[in-house]
């Protein structure tokens, strides 16, 4: 919860808090700091303006604020008056900037206009933009508004705000372009609830726990800097900054719930804003009851067992959410202290019956202080029993000759044994393990159960009816019969062709199986064989009679030990002829075809299905499929997909062949071979060039190499030349002088090559023989440069060589020529050794050799020229100022000798051309000069650069060199106050003594470099002559009033400006001497310890009457406790109307004038007379010995004066009352009359 008064909305909270009346007290102005609704009501403990300040009047309901400047600007506000009658009167004054509460000065901006005296139809007031005044009033002068002021940023200032007539609250609006620092935020970016919640869990159930306060400080402060958290335990704590929680880490709350209230302070601006968190202990938890566990365990764990303490998890957590723990302890006292915890499975330790404790706890660590116990409970579990081992399942066989299943069985008939006749053991049955496990769905007639499979599980349940400890146990009930399953034709193709197979009859034995996968299987040739179960015969059984089909039978039989079962089944078995592969005249099926499809790869396509009609002859349901593989042709796997398009993979290649009756299912295979020729394939030739040296079109050609090329490409061919295309495809009038043919065409010329491989096999090829000609390059112009290498002085510059190109090319197209260019006219010959860099070669003098080449025919030509290197002029420096005191008007603009700097730069000037610029684009192009440098005005305020161009004559060759010309600010001093050159008249000579010297600090203005001088003349001011030289003990010579003036140079260039100060010797009052004052200590009730409180201002009439002057418009009247606080203005006593004084207070009284500050000090001393101690009196006894005995005597009470004054006040003339009632109450009390009687 969000406090909702921060320190700018103090008076607005109904809080307790010490009012802002006074200046230490005020208000710090922070963020937007509109206010509404404020309270003005009475001045505080000191009265701060004095009618001698600004605009005349002084604080009778005021409001102190303190307004600390975040940026600067312009600073105005609109105080307007919640009561509007024109009675009610606001007055304001501005102080500072930068002032302290005890040193304010005079307002710089007030206003005290009386609203209903200066005619006005508004009781609005405060600075604005329009006004041009500082200060109005009192009464009926000014509009109530005056001129807003301008202040920089990180100033102070003090606005107090006063109500002399009417009443009411008011609000202000601040205006202006000035900001206030801002107020801090408690950040919440992620809107978390803030509450603490923590739990009793230190052990002792009391409602108490340590909470950390500060869990959410980092969220709270964020990136805000520099902030300090403090927590409090009450709102005016943190309203007021004062109590902070010594150990917020570390705190124990006192109540529940409890509040803490947070304050978040900025420690430089003071702006702070406060916030409430709730720090809550949640209620102990109440856990639930547990249950006792019980197990079931064998006899031989000797009553030892396995619990799972999870199974009592519920009833511990009872209503307490999911998330809570719960845990078990073997003691009470560690549940208590949660250590040595058991379980989830724990096995008891104490045989039996072992007692466990709970604890309930959340993962917070908050527990529940019930710690309940239970019992763990191990019964043993009951034991078929079985002495001899005997088989427990019941078998019959099914022996009627039906196979119809049911049986009847009597599933108790080992019961007895069982149980060993004990009475609380009971066997139940069932049809499944789970029923049993379960006990539901018991079989209601064990005795003559009816089963309805061959062989049925029953499952057993021996239950002790005490303890409900089981066991279960299962038996087989089996009905014994077999039946055969149903067996397939086995038909085989005539592999042999003879017409008969020998058959596996085995593969038909897991069919006449079926489920009896036990049983024996034997085959037979006859039904009589296989029903009385002789002659039996081998499964590897050959057919007797060819192609014919025989019935074999088959006889299923099983021993049950008890029985014997069986059955037959019948199956038949044939043997089926091939297809046949006929070829009636004996031809080859073989293919062989020439490469003709234009691909020299050494395959062509085939018709695989040529010759099928003459291989199926007069065979009807047979099918050709192609393979190329035999095993592949055996399974029927990867068939050639297009056989009348078939393109062969290797060469040569086999081709195997599956011929398949579908109506049989048989197949035979066969194969044939298909063989392709190739044919030689002469490669595209590029055209074989030569150069023609002498450029006549004809050359002669080697066309060696390319027959020997062709021959290496091709292998086992005859490769052969010719000049026409008939020639070569008859194979006629060879070129015979191939190893130097000249063309006879000139430029180009055409011939044919040839190239067979076998007969028939040819290809022709053409070759182009070209005559090119060889380029002419140009000899170029010389190359010169200015020296600009890695230094401008190494004798060496960046060529760019490829600007001779078009030179050296002599109008040759360079799309089709190339340029490059070596060091060497060996390595141009040779093409070697280019110079990589051509566009920025770094070179001194030095020949450089071109070659042209031809880029299609590589033919070059080679010429060489001369690279260059000029020298840049010598410079002293590249860079220098130019410095003129900023004394003539336009400010930061003077005249410059731009020509008198070149000496700077350069020893000589001869041969050299100097340009001034105004750029660096314009020193090195040589443009736009300025035209008069003898006489230059910058043209840019403060500082300028020029570039100047130093360029040799001859070459053009140059260098840039940078001047900054500058005018430099006449320096500036901090003037001193008046108050600063005023000193105050102790003997009223108008003579006094000044410390010029401690002026200079302050008038430096932190420039501690600035000299400055102090001159009796403006002349010796400016010539900087005749300075004074007592500057620490300067003697007025003109008395009140005295002129000096100040010299302050700027050492660096020697600029300096002067000022007029004026000297004021001030005269200070001069205070009476005071008569001390006494009083007797009989005014308070502290047992007359010398000490009371009085009125110092009692001497204020003494002293303005002495004077003739009044208090505090003329002077100003303090009361100190010691000499040197009263000289030096500090720790006045404050409370000076009702001073706690002691007897022999030493009073020190500063006097001072409300306007020049002169003051002059004078004392008096304080008595305290005590009056005489008592001393309290016995009890005054009297016996009642008169009737009617009614506790009624006369008592004479001066008997008990000795008594009471004791020794010291016997005989000193003191007076003794006695009172009935305590005369120190309010009202006072009468004194007895007679005390004697």
């Amino acid at each position: 919860m969000r406090i909702t008064c921060t320190l700018i909305l103090l008076l607005l909270c109904s809080l307790t808090v010490k009012a802002q009346n006074d200046c230490p007290d005020a208000i710090i102005v922070c963020g937007d700091a509109n206010y509404y609704d404020l309270d003005a009501t009475g001045w505080g403990d000191i009265q701060e303006i004095s009618l001698s300040n600004a605009c005349w009047s002084q604080e009778n309901n005021t409001v102190w604020l303190k307004i600390l400047i975040n940026q600067g600007g312009t600073l105005g506000f609109l105080l307007t008056p919640e009561n509007s009658d024109i009675v009610t009167d606001f007055d304001f004054w501005m102080f500072g900037p930068d002032v302290e509460c005890n040193a304010l000065g005079t307002a710089i901006r007030c206003s005290t206009t009386n609203p209903g005296a200066a005619g006005l139809d508004y009781v609005t007031t405060g600075m604005n933009g329009t006004e041009t005044d500082v200060s109005e009033g009192p009464n009926g002068d000014g509009n109530a508004f005056v001129q807003w002021i301008t202040v920089q940023d990180n100033e102070t200032y003090y606005l107090v705000v006063d109500r002399p007539h009417g009443s009411g609250n008011f609000s202000m609006e601040w205006t202006g372009t000035a900001t206030f620092h801002t107020v801090p935020v408690f950040l919440n970016p992620n809107n978390i609830n803030t509450d603490i919640h923590l739990c009793d869990k230190d052990g002792i159930n009391d409602q108490k726990t340590t909470f950390d306060l500060t869990v959410h400080e980092a969220m709270f402060l964020g990136a805000q800097s520099p902030m300090v958290v403090t927590y409090h335990q009450s709102l005016n704590d943190s309203t007021n900054g004062v109590n902070p929680i010594a150990n917020p880490q570390t705190y124990v709350n006192l109540s529940v719930p409890q509040i803490i209230y947070m304050r978040m302070t900025n420690v430089i601006t003071g702006c702070f804003t406060t916030e409430t968190l709730n720090i809550i202990l949640d209620p102990p938890m109440i856990s639930g009851m547990p249950s006792d566990l019980t197990i079931c365990v064998p006899y031989s764990n000797n009553g030892i067992g396995e619990f799972d303490l999870t199974l009592n998890d519920d009833n511990v957590r009872g209503n307490n959410p999911p998330s809570t723990i719960v845990t078990y302890y073997a003691s009470q006292a560690n549940a208590q202290t949660g250590v040595n915890p058991v379980g989830p499975l724990f096995t008891n330790t104490i045989p039996d019956q072992q007692t466990l404790w709970t604890r309930l706890e959340d993962v917070d660590g908050c527990f529940s202080y019930n710690f309940y116990p239970f019992d763990l409970i191990v019964n043993p579990i009951p034991v078929f029993n079985n002495p001899g081992n005997i088989p427990l399942d019941i078998i019959q066989c099914d022996n009627d000759g039906i196979s119809d299943n049911p049986n009847l069985f009597d599933l108790t008939i080992h019961k007895d044994m069982l149980t060993n006749s004990q009475s609380e053991l009971v066997i139940t049955y069932y049809l499944n393990a789970n029923d049993a496990e379960e006990d539901i769905n018991a079989i209601a007639g064990p005795q003559v159960y009816n089963n309805n499979i061959d062989s049925q599980t029953i499952y057993m349940r021996i239950t002790n009816i005490l303890t409900l400890c089981y066991d279960t146990l299962s038996f087989e009930i089996i009905t014994n019969r077999v039946l055969t399953g149903t067996p397939n034709n086995l038909a085989l193709c005539d592999i042999d062709q003879n017409g008969f197979r020998e058959f596996d009859l085995s593969e038909n034995i897991p069919l006449i199986q079926d489920v009896y996968t036990d049983a024996t299987v034997t085959f037979h040739t006859s039904q009589a064989d296989a029903t009385s179960g002789t002659n039996p015969i081998s499964s590897n059984y050959t057919n007797l009679v060819a192609y014919e089909t025989q019935t074999i039978w088959a006889r299923l039989e099983k021993d049950f030990g008890t029985c014997i079962g069986y059955d037959i089944t019948s199956f038949t078995i044939s043997v089926i002829p091939l297809p046949e592969i006929t070829n009636p005249d004996n031809i080859s099926f073989d293919q062989t075809k020439c490469d003709l499809d234009g691909i020299d790869d050494g395959s062509t396509e085939y018709d695989l299905t040529i010759h099928e009609d003459t291989m199926i002859g007069t065979q009807n349901n047979v099918v050709f499929s192609y393979y190329l593989t035999q095993q592949d042709a055996e399974d029927a796997t990867n068939p050639v997909s297009t056989p009348t398009a078939f393109a062969n993979t290797v060469n040569p290649q086999t081709i195997y062949i599956r011929l398949y009756d579908s109506a049989t299912q048989c197949h035979q295979t066969g194969s044939f071979h298909i063989n392709t020729l190739s044919i030689p394939h002469i490669a595209p030739q590029p055209p074989l060039l030569v150069c023609d040296i002498n450029n006549d079109g004809h050359a002669v050609f080697n066309l060696d190499p390319v027959i020997q090329q062709i021959t290496t490409d091709l292998g086992n061919v005859v490769v052969t030349m010719h000049t026409t295309f008939d020639d070569a495809f008859f194979g006629v009038n060879n070129i015979t002088n191939t190893d130097a043919y000249p063309n006879i065409n000139a430029n180009t010329q055409t011939i044919y090559i040839r190239a067979e491989s076998a007969p028939g096999c040819v290809d022709i090829q053409t070759l182009q023989l070209i005559a090119s000609p060889v380029p002419v390059a140009a000899t170029p112009d010389a190359y010169p440069l200015c020296d600009d290498g890695a230094n401008d002085t190494d004798g060496e510059s960046i060529f760019n060589l490829t600007s001779k190109n078009t030179q050296i090319l002599n109008g040759l197209d360079p799309a089709q020529y190339s340029v490059n260019y070596y060091i060497s006219e060996q390595d141009a010959i040779a093409a070697t050794n280019p110079i990589t860099n051509p566009m920025s070669y770094s070179s001194g003098n030095a020949t450089i050799w071109a070659r042209v080449t031809n880029n299609v025919t590589g033919c070059f030509d080679i010429v060489s020229f001369e690279l260059i290197v000029n020298p840049l002029p010598v410079l002293i420096t590249n860079q220098s100022t130019y410095t003129l005191c900023d004394s003539t008007e336009p400010v930061e603009v003077e005249t410059f000798d731009l020509t008198s700097k070149i000496p700077d730069y350069i020893a000589s000037e001869n041969g050299i051309v100097i340009t001034f610029h105004h750029t660096f684009n314009d020193a090195t192009t040589d443009i736009n000069a300025i035209t008069d440098p003898s006489n230059y005005q910058n043209n840019e305020p403060g500082v300028e650069t020029i570039f100047i161009r130093f360029a040799i004559e001859a070459t053009g060759c140059y260098r840039i060199g940078f001047l900054d010309v500058r005018t430099y600010p006449l320096p500036i001093i901090l003037e001193p106050t008046q108050k600063d050159l005023t000193v105050c008249d102790t003997n009223g000579s108008g003579i006094g003594e000044f410390n010029l010297q401690a002026l200079v600090s302050d008038m430096q203005n932190g420039e501690p470099g600035l000299i400055i001088t102090f001159h009796e003349t403006e002349l010796d001011a400016k010539n900087g002559i005749n300075a004074i030289p007592n500057t620490t003990n300067y003697i007025n010579a003109t008395p009140t009033l005295h002129l000096i003036w100040v010299r302050v140079t700027e050492p660096a260039f020697g600029c300096f400006r002067t000022y007029m100060l004026t000297l004021t010797v001030e005269p200070a009052p001069q205070a009476p001497a005071l008569e001390d004052l006494v009083y007797c200590d009989d005014q308070d009730n502290n047992d007359q310890d010398g000490r009371r409180r009085i009125d110092l201002t009692v001497q204020n009439t003494v002293i303005s009457d002495a004077l003739g002057l009044i208090i505090p418009t003329d002077i100003v009247v303090e009361y100190y406790t010691s000499e040197a606080a009263v000289r030096a203005g500090v720790g006045r006593i404050v409370s000076e109307t009702s001073y706690l004084a002691t007897h022999g207070d030493h009073i020190w009284v500063r006097v001072e004038s409300a306007v020049a500050g002169c003051f002059s000090v004078t004392d008096f001393f304080i008595i305290v007379n005590k009056p005489h101690a008592l001393t309290t009196p016995g009890q005054l006894v009297k016996c009642d010995e008169e009737l009617p005995n009614d506790a009624i005597v006369t008592f004479d009470l001066t008997e008990k004066e000795n008594e009471i004054l004791g020794a010291a006040g016997q005989g000193q003339g003191y007076t003794v009352n006695y009172y009935e009632t305590n005369p120190e109450l309010p009202g006072g009390a009468t004194p007895i009359a007679d005390p004697t009687s």
